[in-house]
């Protein structure tokens, strides 16, 4: 992945936290959400090889342990998908935010060896 394609998932991740950033009071729009977990679906699905790559060059045991954990739980998360109401789908949007953010500065650090 290129810069530009880390600058769109930091958009998508920044839109999902400023939808999300009044619940559980205030619930967004079910459309808008299931815009922007699509979107952060595919995000995730594109990082995952930049991120497997960082793991191959990672040095330190508990780095490349705790980006597998991360990998593990976007696959649960991906598979468990957003749930019935529009408050748990909420969640789940934000739960990808989080995960597309830890990603894409897992991914982005190419020329970096993890330590």
């Amino acid at each position: 992945m290129d810069d530009s394609e880390y600058d769109t998932v930091r958009d998508h991740y920044d839109s999902a936290f400023a939808l999300t950033a009044q619940l559980p009071g205030r619930v967004p729009s079910r459309v808008r959400v299931d815009v922007i977990t699509a979107a952060l679906r595919a995000d995730i699905a594109t990082m995952e090889l930049p991120v497997r790559d960082a793991i191959e060059r990672c040095v330190s045991d508990i780095d490349r342990e705790t980006a597998r954990w991360l990998l593990a739980n976007a696959q649960a998360r991906l598979s468990e998908g957003p749930g019935d109401t529009d408050l748990t789908a909420a969640f789940h949007a934000e739960d990808l935010g989080h995960l597309a953010r830890a990603m894409a500065a897992i991914g982005r650090q190419e020329d970096m060896v993890l330590h």
